[in-house]
């Protein structure tokens, strides 16, 4: 079969790593023959991404958070799309898709991608083990786990999933718009626009500003190394519940006009090209696709190896490790790589060759429809 139709739900309350892959699977997979259609719960960004895609898109917004109605017109819209396959992202959506599938005459073959860590998604308490339950209570019910890397398959198989029922698929990115063309003119707008020069050397990241992404450490860091480097600047982007606190940290350190914070930005790879290092601190990360967009740009990267970046991340191969909230390691590798520039160019360059190798949306997509066609001859 070439052709067949995937409907997706997700929450779509958010605009992040799952929603962006979501957006990516489907665009990819529309090139190989699959229709997407897509239902969501909130008529915020996402949606319109998805609706100005092209894509058939459902929103379900009349409903209240946990409301009951949801099964009824979940029902009814599966009933009236006839997918080939169900694929479901995110709590609430895994959580009332595989109810809402529950004596259906029709066996739709239901497909959860597990996207990150539920204890780092809820850092309550309550809201973890709430969580928590509805994945355990409704499990039972899916066919296959798709794990977006190693760590979280373990983290899957630790919580009772049956590892015959998991397949680890990698995100993918479109190189298209990972383009290393103009690079240089790139470079020199995004500068001016910060104030910059145009030849400081700029450490940056890209990151939710949540305590779990570990920001504080590179400012930390950073404090020792701006007063022995004149021309070192840091770039923070992104946005969230920590900003104001990392700012107040950016003030105490003395040197907050070094400390650069540009909000969210859509133009990532751009923003890329800013940079001549990317640093990443977190203490928990589901795959690190803000790292391997860096490699994609041909950045050397310096990050803490945790959860999936393990997956992709060899250290003094395509990049440098180092220990979670050890700023003292960080200052020094930081250290070593604004002095070695050739070791800097290795490391970006190899980071780049793997990337275009291992990470394309089109192989993301294609293991991704093989799956589908796997599943679907055993129902």
């Amino acid at each position: 079969m070439d052709s067949f139709k995937v409907l997706h739900v997700i929450g779509g309350g958010e605009y992040g790593g799952a929603e962006i892959h979501v957006l990516n699977l489907c665009k990819s997979l529309s090139r190989l023959g699959v229709e997407p259609v897509i239902i969501c719960f909130y008529r915020h960004r996402f949606a319109k991404q998805a609706e100005e895609l092209g894509f058939q898109v459902h929103v379900l917004d009349q409903f209240g958070r946990f409301d009951w109605r949801l099964l009824s017109e979940l029902r009814r819209l599966i009933f009236s799309i006839e997918p080939f396959v169900i694929h479901t992202h995110g709590v609430k959506a895994n959580f009332f898709t595989r109810l809402a599938v529950q004596g259906m005459e029709e066996n739709f073959p239901l497909i959860t991608t597990v996207h990150s860590l539920l204890r780092f998604d809820y850092p309550k308490k309550t809201s973890y083990w709430g969580a928590l339950a509805l994945e355990k209570l409704t499990r039972r019910y899916v066919d296959r786990f798709i794990a977006i890397s190693h760590h979280i398959a373990q983290d899957l198989e630790g919580q009772g999933v049956d590892p015959k029922k998991i397949s680890v698929i990698h995100h993918g990115l479109d190189l298209d718009l990972f383009s290393l063309d103009q690079r240089e003119e790139r470079r020199q707008r995004l500068r001016q626009e910060w104030g910059l020069q145009g030849d400081e050397f700029v450490i940056g990241t890209m990151s939710r500003l949540v305590a779990v992404k570990g920001i504080d450490s590179l400012i930390r860091a950073a404090s020792t190394l701006l007063p022995q480097f004149p021309q070192l600047h840091i770039i923070i982007g992104g946005d969230g519940d920590e900003r104001n606190e990392l700012q107040r940290l950016a003030q105490e350190s003395g040197y907050a006009e070094r400390i650069h914070f540009i909000g969210f930005r859509d133009d990532v790879a751009d923003v890329l090209t800013s940079f001549d290092l990317f640093v990443s601190c977190s203490f928990s990360e589901g795959f690190g696709l803000s790292i391997l967009e860096a490699m994609a740009m041909q950045l050397p990267v310096v990050t803490t190896g945790v959860g999936g970046i393990m997956d992709f991340l060899q250290d003094k191969k395509n990049g440098r490790l180092i220990p979670v909230g050890d700023q003292a390691a960080l200052a020094a590798v930081l250290t070593e790589l604004i002095d070695q520039e050739e070791e800097r160019r290795q490391l970006a360059q190899q980071a780049r060759l793997d990337v275009e190798e291992k990470y394309t949306l089109l192989r993301m997509a294609e293991e991704t429809k093989n799956l589908y066609l796997q599943l679907s001859k055993t129902m």
